[in-house]
């Protein structure tokens, strides 16, 4: 299983203005997520917005083990 991020720059929406404290216009970050089973079969996409100046990205990254036959 795996998850693909992706991170992105757009303008705000009048929608996005409605429910954000900020102008229509002015900069977001749009985070997609894509949740992977075993299978690598696509399970569930997330959409996220931030305000661009607020927004904190963190991640972990980890080197799985790889099992050799023999």
């Amino acid at each position: 299983a795996y998850v693909e991020i992706t991170v992105s720059a757009l303008r705000a929406t009048a929608a996005d203005a409605a429910v954000l404290p900020i102008g229509a216009g002015e900069p977001l970050l749009l985070t997609q997520l894509r949740y992977h089973d075993t299978g690598g079969r696509l399970v569930e996409i997330a959409y996220s917005r931030g305000l661009a100046g607020a927004t904190r990205f963190s991640t972990r990254l980890t080197a799985a083990s790889r099992r050799r036959d023999g």
